[in-house]
């Protein structure tokens, strides 16, 4: 749901940039793409240069593509610039770690060097057919396909295809192979497939134009295609078939919504006070908000609405919604909610509280004391209309809230931080100073975390430090002393706990009413769209909110050693721990419990093995109430 908000970003700075585009000094952006090995000129390779927030609107769809010559010139403001990974056009595969582990290369122009100028190649690659439909069957147009490496580290992508009226498009793999991941966009509602994932694993040189069989795999859910020369591809999520030896791609998305799914949504955004403010900016997300309703401005009531198929979802999802208040003056507001109507089919808001805002000075030097002209400073909060500093290095971050607020600030290859404690009074500051250093080198792969407590077997469990539960009263682990305590940590955004464990442990809860069962969530949680989430499921659990301010400093979880969701905990009648979840195992035993444990539950093994996403949701659910129920009974039967 938080992905969304990113567009916003995105269409507030580009307003930004629009009026500021005529003031500033620009500089010169020359981009090359040329055909690997050959050095021929790649045309229609398209360029995206992200100027602050957002990318950089280009003044006609032409200019953000190369010509003929593989070129492509574009004017760009003085200070820091952001050039993303280039598209290529179809049939093209772009180089392998061309910008190391990050997708995007950082540059810097100044008054000094006001051009800069950069080269890409693009390897040749293999257009596969591929057609696309509907649930229904119906042939779906306008659907946009591509195919990326399922690498964090070597991560590349292909040239992108749209369905033609009929469904048919030419999807761009690599010679090598590799493993890869199809993915697909467009229009409004969403586009999505109605497999969870669609993957494609290739052999090097793979001829799909001389494909000799095309069957299922011996084991999971796979399609397996083998060319003459004894090569093979496989594919999940979607389905292949041949004609004349050719294999074709064939893969599935979700019929559009129809008017039934149709909602609204009211609110008013108000002061500390109660007064309505009028003018402010309310911008709400779905799945299936067009662009051309997004955005509203409150009346003099400080009244919005919206009305749009807020009652569609993506498969696996419940209807959501996401509002971003701004107005300037005040710190804006971000709210998430399930889509919960009355009858009417009208969800109605409680009053949206703006909070007042103050702004703070910043001046960036360079390492030898110099002001910086035109670098980024960005924060999760305040002003997004993409703060950039001034000839002589200085900027001012408006519509602050009163909190700590950490600023980071780029240049090129040169960085720099400041965490600013805004109060009523910071405005009247001096310039706070921030001295940018060269950035490390670009490293192989992530900074390694440092390792999480483990809280192993045997232990006794830590007291837990709960903000608030969502049935208001005060809970303690120490109070449920002599129980068998069930404790699971879980987060809204996480989709296999919402398809998968949370509505397991449901029924476990009404199974084993001796049981206590526990719910956590990170810190930064919403308590209110959790609730949402709660009435709209059924579910009647009460849930615990960790104590912090973001899920990464959360208390509770640091003491129990969480580091991802779901992760599940038993403790005995002593307290001690006697199932974690996140405790790795032996690789083989884990291997053969897993497979008792789907005999048990009457499942094949994989459980995966010819599944539709339907069933396979289905046999997770199975497989994870019969492993719950299996640790449950251990833990009661203990001494």
């Amino acid at each position: 749901m938080r992905a969304p908000f990113r567009l916003f970003a995105a269409a507030i700075a580009l307003a930004g940039f629009a009026g500021a585009q005529a003031e500033e000094k620009l500089g010169r952006l020359i981009v090359k793409v040329t055909e690997a090995g050959t050095g021929k000129p790649v045309a229609g390779a398209t360029i995206h240069p992200n100027i602050g927030s957002g990318l950089l609107e280009p003044i006609e769809e032409r200019e953000a593509l190369t010509d003929e010559n593989g070129r492509l010139e574009l004017p760009v403001p003085l200070g820091n610039l952001r050039i993303l990974s280039p598209m290529p056009p179809a049939g093209y595969w772009m180089a392998r770690k061309m910008f190391g582990r990050m997708q995007f290369e950082q540059v810097a122009l100044t008054r000094q060097q006001p051009v800069i100028e950069r080269t890409y190649e693009a390897i040749p690659a293999v257009l596969w057919p591929a057609k696309v439909v509907a649930r229904s069957r119906k042939p779906a147009a306008g659907v946009h396909l591509r195919v990326s490496s399922n690498s964090f580290l070597n991560a590349a992508h292909g040239g992108g295809a749209i369905t033609d009226a009929e469904g048919n498009a030419k999807v761009t793999l690599p010679r090598d192979g590799g493993d890869l991941w199809v993915s697909c966009s467009g229009g409004k509602p969403t586009t999505e497939f109605t497999s969870r994932r669609v993957q494609l694993e290739v052999a090097p040189d793979f001829d799909h134009t001389h494909v000799v069989s095309v069957g299922p795999a011996d084991m999971g859910d796979r399609i397996v295609l083998v060319d003459r020369m004894g090569r093979r591809a496989s594919c999940a999520g979607c389905t292949a078939a041949l004609s004349e030896g050719v294999a074709h791609l064939v893969f599935e998305v979700q019929d559009p919504p129809g008017p039934e799914f149709a909602g609204e949504v009211v609110g008013r955004v108000v002061d500390e006070s109660g007064q309505p403010i009028r003018g402010a900016t309310v911008m709400c997300s779905s799945a299936a908000m067009t662009e051309d309703e997004y955005k509203k401005q409150t009346n003099e009531r400080g009244e919005f609405q919206f009305r749009s198929l807020f009652k569609w979802s993506p498969p696996a999802y419940k209807p959501a919604f996401g509002l971003w208040i701004i107005k300037e003056g005040f710190a804006r507001q971000e709210v998430e909610h399930f889509f919960t109507p009355g009858a009417d089919g009208v969800v109605r808001l409680e009053p949206l509280v703006l909070k007042p805002a103050y702004s703070a000075k910043v001046r960036v030097l360079d390492a030898d004391g110099e002001p910086v002209e035109g670098a980024w400073l960005t924060s999760g909060e305040g002003d997004h209309n993409g703060n950039k500093s001034d000839r002589d290095g200085y900027c001012t971050l408006r519509n602050l809230p009163v909190a700590t607020v950490a600023v980071g600030v780029s240049f090129g290859d040169q960085s720099g931080s400041v965490k600013i404690d805004v109060t009523p009074a910071t405005a009247r500051w001096e310039a706070i100073v921030v001295q940018l250093h060269k950035r490390p080198a670009d490293l192989a792969g992530p900074a390694p975390r440092p390792p999480a407590v483990r809280l192993e077997l045997s232990r006794p469990a830590p007291e837990w430090n709960i903000e608030q539960w969502t049935d208001g009263k005060q809970h303690t682990l120490a109070e449920l002393r002599g129980k068998v305590v069930v404790i699971e940590f879980w987060d809204y955004g996480c989709k296999p706990c919402r398809e998968i464990t949370l509505p397991v442990s449901q029924i476990l809860q009404a199974r084993y009413t001796d049981v206590a069962f526990v719910h956590i969530n990170p810190a930064g949680s919403q308590p209110h769209l959790v609730k949402e989430l709660l009435k709209l499921q059924g579910w009647s659990f009460v849930v615990g909110f960790d104590k912090g301010t973001k899920s990464t400093d959360g208390e509770t979880l640091k003491r129990y050693g969480v580091t991802g969701y779901s992760t599940i905990m038993i403790l005995d009648r002593e307290g001690r721990v006697v199932m974690n979840s996140a405790l790795p195992g032996d690789k083989a035993q884990d291997e053969a419990y897993r497979k008792a444990i789907a005999a048990a539950a009457g499942l094949p093994w994989p459980v995966e093995k010819d599944a539709s996403q339907e069933e396979l949701i289905r046999r997770q659910r199975r497989f994870h109430e019969q492993w719950m129920t299996t640790e449950i009974e251990k833990a009661l039967e203990a001494k």
